[in-house]
């Protein structure tokens, strides 16, 4: 089993929202996922309680209870829990990021936010959390400066970025969850939905790759020796593919 911890010490963040989304996405994509609550506003609870569907659970605890609620998630089969936090709450936080395999930490494109990012950092580091990535959050559709990387953090890799979009009145409104699986979302920047792998409805589509751990690790490890992200990396590989079949390659 796996434990992702959502972590910011600012209000606002979209910590909750994305949280949420990324659990119902999993489960989608076979996973057995849990959402534990504990923030003491219960945000996610709530989100639980008034949507219809009863997947993916969630367990409204305090953050001290983490590790027995980790223990009997991993004993009932459950594969990946999403752990929702307060801010705030630094207490509370290194010990979340004490037994998170991988904290995200979701901020959104404004200075405050950016140079709130630092305390967080911290705490993870304190806490020797294996990972850590962070996600630019409610972003503006078109915002070419949100491309430039980490919020002042060298090392801190970036996951993505979650844009804000109002196509239609749904979403956490009603208390349910938004994909871009409508046309008129461009594919590829927002959360992603595991049914869009073979939909090709925009300029651009997401492909999944799975890969072990070890193997990860190496394409990792390349992609930082040649100064290059791991989409370029990918595209070389299949680009070779294409060539040694006599086929134009590919382009990015």
């Amino acid at each position: 089993m796996k434990t992702m911890a959502f972590l910011t010490q600012k209000g606002g963040s979209g910590k909750t929202t994305l949280a949420v989304h990324i659990a119902v996405a999993a489960q989608e994509d076979g996973q057995q996922v849990v959402i534990v609550d504990t923030d003491q506003q219960r945000s996610a609870t709530a989100w639980h309680k008034a949507r219809h569907a009863d997947m993916p659970p969630v367990a409204p605890v305090a953050a001290s209870e983490l590790e027995i609620v980790l223990k009997a998630a991993h004993q009932d089969g459950i594969t990946l829990c999403i752990v929702d936090t307060a801010p705030h709450a630094a207490p509370d936080a290194l010990h979340v990021a004490r037994v998170a395999d991988l904290v995200v930490i979701p901020c959104r494109p404004a200075a405050f936010d950016l140079a709130a990012v630092g305390g967080t950092v911290e705490i993870v580091k304190a806490a020797g959390t294996p990972r850590a990535v962070f996600v630019l959050s409610a972003c503006p559709v078109r915002a070419p400066e949100i491309r430039q990387g980490s919020p002042g953090n060298p090392g801190l890799v970036a996951l993505g970025k979650g844009t804000n979009r109002m196509s239609k009145p749904t979403g956490l409104a009603a208390f349910t969850v938004r994909k871009t699986t409508s046309p008129e979302v461009a594919p590829g920047m927002e959360v992603p939905a595991p049914a869009r792998r073979t939909r090709g409805k925009g300029p651009t589509v997401a492909l999944t790759i799975r890969l072990p751990r070890a193997e990860w690790a190496r394409l990792h490890q390349l992609a930082v020796a040649e100064g290059v992200s791991l989409q370029q990396l990918v595209l070389e590989g299949l680009s070779r593919v294409f060539t040694d079949r006599g086929l134009p390659s590919l382009t990015s």
